[in-house]
This record gives C-alpha cells, structure tokens and sequence, in this order.
C-alpha cells in the first residue's frame, strides 16, 4: 500500500505485479512516467531547449532510433543493426 499511495501521489503509472510461477517469483514493475502525460516529463520543455544546441550525426540518430524502439536491444543487437 505504501508503494501504491506514492506512486499515485506522483501520478506516475500504476505498478505492474507480473506472476513468474516457472520462477516461482513476482515481479514488480515500477515505471516512473507520468500517468496524465506518459509520452512527455515536466520538464520537457527544459529538454528540449538543452536539446536544441546537441547536434547529432545521422548514425547517432539512428542508434537512438533503435534504442526507443526497441529498450532491450543488447549491444551486440545493435551493432550488427
């Protein structure tokens, strides 16, 4: 309950309890995102204006490219990308 009332205090996503009963364990999962805007942070703004004076080369966008899609690639997943 504590974890739950935090979490909701923040208005961040609910956690996620996943069962594994081939590991006979329960996962939680907590994901610090914000539930009334989850493809965007406060501080976005913030961001972006850092974000204004990075310039990045192509490969670098790309590399990116493949990490937003896919957050587990392993490294060598993306170096043969």
């Amino acid at each position: 309950p504590l974890i739950l009332n935090a979490w909701q205090e923040k208005h961040w996503l609910k956690p996620q309890l996943i069962e594994q009963p081939e590991l006979m364990q329960v996962k939680l999962e907590l994901k610090i995102v914000n539930a009334e805007n989850p493809y965007g942070s406060p501080n976005e703004h913030i961001n972006e204006h850092i974000n204004e004076h990075i310039k990045l080369s192509e490969r670098q966008l790309r590399i990116i490219g493949y990490i937003s899609e896919n957050p587990t690639i392993t490294l060598s997943e993306l170096a043969a990308k």
